[in-house]
């Protein structure tokens, strides 16, 4: 199974968080909460400085904490890298693209996409719950 790609002419949107109770941050909330989220196609480990993420066949970075605003949104600058099956070449480059990382969360649920900042391109929507499992499907 392929990971959801969109290509030029997509714009990046912000994405509503899904379930009861969203669009509301709750009190408090100033950022990404941390720990484990997981959901179709992505895992995200959010520390209280940074996040790494695991998407099919692709990985990312972003390297600060992901604040939010009143309302849940964010976007942050990261890195994100896609990845081929088979064997790395002796000497090879990862295919690797700044990016913005940009979508809201109300705590419990996690939406996002990800733009790429070097071309007009989009990776996502993505929706992750904090706990919940990942279902990733790695290039081999």
């Amino acid at each position: 199974m392929k990971m959801p790609w969109r290509w030029p002419g997509m714009p990046a949107v912000l994405l509503a968080a899904a379930g009861a109770g969203c669009g509301s941050s709750g009190p408090g909330l100033e950022r990404v909460p941390p720990g484990l989220w997981g959901g179709e196609h992505v895992s995200v480990q959010v520390t209280v400085s940074d996040a790494t993420l695991q998407f099919d066949c692709a990985h990312g970075y972003v390297p600060e904490r992901i604040r939010v605003d009143g309302d849940g949104r964010f976007s942050v600058a990261g890195v994100f890298v896609r990845e081929h099956g088979g064997p790395i070449s002796p000497g090879e480059r990862e295919d690797s693209h700044p990016a913005r990382y940009e979508g809201s969360t109300d705590g419990r649920m996690l939406s996002f996409e990800v733009q790429l900042t070097d071309q007009p391109s989009t990776v996502g929507p993505f929706q992750a719950s904090l706990g919940g499992p990942a279902r990733l499907f790695r290039c081999y």
